[in-house]
């Protein structure tokens, strides 16, 4: 018998069975997802390098091409490109599709370290590395002008110097890590950006806060301390231990705890006995007593938001609290 006899002998069924296939394809058809660009994710790790006050050659020479010269020896490099500028240097590396982007950041460290004795004595840090998505970047970009007021007052950023078209400093925070890594740079013993340049001053909106204050000083016990670290007005470190961390203002920091490589924003809590290590802390989280954060990936990731780098960020919701915007 053949298949379509069936169909044949059931002309009424078949009508209808027809028009319900149709009809279901026309209300699927809105359903189905529609992308400019296919999803493809590119496995791509930036390198970067910083020497202050260097100049774009000597950052060229003396830390992009030895860097360049152990990541090119990774397996699986299909792209590479390298930029210097003053005072620092960036390279790119994309991978092949099929390449797995951990095994590909294990290679890149390990081509740091064996670059390192190559590299200038004097860099502050070692070069870092990062995982980057190079959707990220942006598709477009807009220029202003203005019919009412003259170019004189008018400012802009200067991207690049007109004369040697070095770029001045630039960060992406499109992402996380991106951004805990800019926050992270400024407690360098010299950072890129010295928010402390006299010659340099940044004008912007600061609330009006007390000092910093840090408090108790038990021998063997609780002691408020900072070290290598930027701590805003109006936050307060109460036997509590802080290093590698930036604070924004009104943070509130309990005793016997410790923040390592930490960016906590403005109206934070932190309690007790608190354990905290490469983390984002949203403005106006409570972090409850005896919570410990970035020790454990696995735990973190069945509470909070855990990225490629490891750096956990924190928010309100996640803690179960209601965000409140400040005035």
């Amino acid at each position: 018998m053949s298949i379509s006899a069936p169909f044949i002998n059931r002309p009424v069924a078949t009508t209808l069975l027809t028009l319900g296939l149709a009809f279901a394809g026309a209300a699927a058809f809105r359903l189905l997802p529609v992308a400019p660009l296919p999803q493809v994710d590119f496995p791509t790790i930036s390198v970067t390098g910083s020497l202050p006050g260097a100049s774009p050659e000597t950052m060229a020479t003396a830390v992009a091409t030895p860097l360049e010269r152990q990541l090119g020896r990774i397996a699986g490099v299909t792209e590479m490109t390298s930029t210097s500028t003053l005072g620092s240097s960036s390279i790119i590396l994309q991978f092949d599709l099929n390449r797995n982007i951990d095994g590909a950041a294990r290679d890149v460290q390990a081509a740091i370290n064996a670059a390192r004795s190559q590299l200038p004595a004097n860099m502050p840090s070692n070069p870092n590395y990062r995982k980057v998505n190079p959707a990220d970047a942006p598709v477009l970009i807009l220029a202003l002008t203005s019919d009412t007021m003259p170019k004189g007052r008018m400012y802009a950023y200067p991207f690049l110097d007109v004369k040697t078209r070095a770029q001045h400093y630039w960060r992406d925070v499109g992402n996380v890590d991106a951004y805990f890594e800019a926050n992270m740079e400024l407690v360098y013993i010299n950072p890129e950006l010295n928010l402390y340049d006299d010659n340099w001053p940044i004008w912007t909106f600061q609330p009006q806060t007390p000092p910093a204050k840090f408090v108790l000083d038990e021998e063997g016990g609780r002691r408020g301390h900072a070290v290598n670290s930027m701590v805003s007005g109006g936050c307060i470190i109460s036997g509590a231990y802080v290093n590698q961390s930036l604070l924004f203002s009104d943070v509130r920091v309990d005793s016997h705890s410790k923040l390592h490589r930490c960016v906590v924003l403005p109206g934070a809590r932190i309690g007790h006995h608190c354990r905290i290590t490469n983390a984002v802390i949203d403005e106006r989280c409570a972090i409850p007593d005896n919570t410990i954060i970035g020790d454990d990936r696995a735990e973190d990731e069945k509470r909070f938001y855990v990225t490629k780098n490891g750096i956990v960020l924190v928010t309100p919701d996640m803690l179960g609290q209601e965000t409140v915007v400040g005035i």
